[in-house]
Order: C-alpha cells, then sequence, then structure tokens
C-alpha cells in the first residue's frame, strides 16, 4: 500500500467515526506535510529546517446552520468530540438554505505528477552541492565578492476531503525550490542580485543556470547611475 493509499484509508476512518444525526451533513478534511530547507552563505551551513504539519478540519451543516472545527492532531477520538463542538456552531448560527456539501461527482480529475525523490537526499549532500555552487559562483568574476545565502527547499503534502454524501478525493504535490542573493561590488560601489526558482519535480530546478545567471545580473548592475527625469519606452524582465 502506497503512502497516499494509507492516508486515503486514514481520512475514510476518520470521517467514518463522525456519524451524523438525520439532517445533518459533515464534511471531513485533512491535511499532511513535510518539509525542509538547507542553506549555506558566507562559506559555511547556515540553515537546516525540517518541519511536519498535520491537520484537519469539519464541517457541519445542519438546519442549515453551519460549524466548523478543526484539530492538529486528528484521531478518531479528537473527531468524536470536534464533531460535538462543530454541531453545536452550527446549530448556533443562523440558517441558510443554501448551505450544504457536496454530491459526488462523476469523476474525479487525474493526480498531478509528483517527484517520487523528494525529501530522500541526505542533507551532507545537499550541503556539499551547495558549497560548490558557492565556489563556482564567486569564480566566475573577481567583483563578486560574497554569496550571501544558497537556500534549497522541499516539500511533500498530501489532501484530501471526504463527506457522509459519498465525496471521497484524495490528492499529493511536491514542490523544490532554489533561491539566492550575491553581491559584488567595484570600488565603492556594491549591488547585490538574487533570485528565486520553484518546480513540482526537482529534476527541472537547474541550480548552476540559476547561480550562472545571477552572477551575471549582480556584476551587470555595477556602474549604473540615476536617468534624467523624462519618458521612456521600458522593457521588463518577466520576473518583474
Amino acid at each position: 500500500m502506497s503512502a497516499l493509499d494509507e492516508f486515503s484509508a486514514e481520512l475514510k476512518t476518520l470521517q467514518a467515526a463522525v456519524s451524523p444525526a438525520a439532517g445533518v451533513d459533515v464534511e471531513l478534511t485533512l491535511q499532511a506535510s513535510e518539509r525542509r530547507t538547507i542553506g549555506w552563505g558566507e562559506g559555511r551551513p547556515n540553515l537546516n529546517n525540517a518541519s511536519a504539519s498535520r491537520g484537519a478540519c469539519l464541517r457541519v451543516i445542519a438546519s442549515g446552520g453551519q460549524g466548523i472545527a478543526t484539530t492538529t492532531v486528528p484521531s478518531v477520538e479528537a473527531l468524536k468530540s470536534l464533531s460535538v463542538r462543530a454541531i453545536e456552531a452550527a446549530r448556533s448560527t443562523g440558517a441558510d438554505a443554501n448551505r450544504g456539501v457536496a454530491w459526488p461527482p462523476l469523476s474525479y480529475p487525474p493526480p498531478v505528477p509528483t517527484d517520487a525523490a523528494v525529501l530522500s537526499r541526505p542533507s551532507d549532500e545537499i550541503l556539499e552541492e551547495l558549497r560548490s555552487l558557492e565556489a563556482a559562483a564567486l569564480a566566475t568574476d573577481k567583483r563578486l565578492k560574497k554569496v550571501v545565502r544558497l537556500n534549497y527547499s522541499e516539500a511533500r503534502y498530501r489532501q484530501g476531503v471526504s463527506n457522509n454524501r459519498g465525496v471521497h478525493a484524495v490528492g499529493e504535490g511536491t514542490a523544490s525550490s532554489f533561491s539566492l542573493e550575491l553581491l559584488a561590488v567595484d570600488g565603492d560601489i556594491t549591488e547585490a542580485a538574487w533570485d528565486f526558482e520553484g518546480h513540482r519535480l526537482g529534476k527541472n530546478l537547474c541550480l548552476a543556470e540559476i547561480v550562472r545567471r545571477t552572477a551575471e545580473d549582480a556584476v551587470r548592475l555595477l556602474g549604473g547611475s540615476p536617468m534624467a527625469t523624462g519618458k521612456y519606452p521600458v522593457v521588463l524582465h518577466p520576473r518583474v
């Protein structure tokens, strides 16, 4: 059984624990994520953060009233307690005949591509890559004096929704991103350049190319001067 199958089974178990009374609809949303960020700058490691989060949100519709309750510790016991609070909240709010939970669709959309390798590389291996990128950047031009930061981040998240009318949908996604900041110095002039790029799949993230491009930007900024006030045609970079 895959991790997403296990997540789907957990969602079904939690939703089944909340038995709606007559005339009451319940909808449960479940979320789980893992992420880490590893950083290097000024010749040494400067960041190594990892985190994981889980949460559930229960929405109840009773006689047109809506109640919502959340928890960061989703369990059968927590959901039973949560349902009592949500039903009480629903019955104390104004009725709205247009409130409701969804019916199952004819079909669900296909899953989005995910990165099976995300969060699998050792931290030391990533730090060594960042160290090499710093050295390569500083070697491209003597005016490049400092790599302020190189941050590599990656995450995996799963989410799903299930209700008493038969809706049950789960999905997962991954993301990898890279950000950096460089300083170029020429005499009394210092310029900073930065960039950021992110993709669903880590293989689409070319760190060396991002560093090369940003290093060129930092050097290109040197020697700039104010322009006289006036009207000028301007071409903006897509990032702007």
